[in-house]
């Protein structure tokens, strides 16, 4: 079990288009106290009822390990603000 990430670099594109549609994708880096990394791909459009993602493992007890699933993002945005939540949906491997 992976104990608490002590580090979390993400970086991303969420591009949003007049007529509601958007296109969204991005990856994290998590690291835990013990220094070992796992990477989140993530990726949705306005067109799939849910996004995807992907985890693969990069180093220490985390290196072969292989994860995918689903997450369902909200658009919660205002006309003066743009923000959403992803509700991610985790399968046992």
């Amino acid at each position: 079990m992976m104990n608490p990430p002590t580090q979390v670099d993400c970086y991303g594109t969420v591009e949003s288009m007049p007529d509601k549609t958007f296109k969204a994708n991005g990856y994290c880096v998590h690291t835990d106290r013990d220094g070992d990394k796992i990477a989140d791909r993530w990726w949705a459009d306005s067109s799939m009822p849910k996004g995807q993602w992907e985890d693969v493992g990069i180093s220490g007890k985390f290196k072969g390990v292989r994860k995918s699933g689903n997450y369902a993002y909200t658009d919660v945005s205002t006309p003066t603000e743009c923000r959403g939540v992803s509700n991610w949906e985790v399968e046992k491997q």
